[in-house]
């Protein structure tokens, strides 16, 4: 049986999934420090190159330089628990 909190898990991966698609504009299966700061903007999101690098920074748990469809999920999905548990 599939819970409420794993079906919506579901749906944040799927989502995450597909917003990463549109910032991965090369289709390379990573995410360019310009093609994250490009697709925040596309969303309405303003943020200083300061804090976009620490951002980056942030979600680039293997230092590759680029930030994977898995980094990018789980900022998602940690993002998603948080906002539940603080209701």
């Amino acid at each position: 049986m599939v819970t409420q909190s794993a079906a919506a898990e579901g749906d944040v991966a799927a989502t995450a999934t597909a917003i990463f698609a549109s910032f991965d504009r090369d289709g390379s299966g990573s995410i360019t420090y310009s093609e994250f700061r490009d697709g925040l903007r596309q969303f309405g999101v303003d943020i200083s190159e300061e804090d976009m690098t620490v951002l980056v920074q942030e979600l680039d748990r293997d230092q590759s330089g680029d930030i994977s469809l898995a980094e990018f999920k789980n900022l998602l999905l940690t993002t998603h628990k948080k906002e539940h548990e603080a209701h």
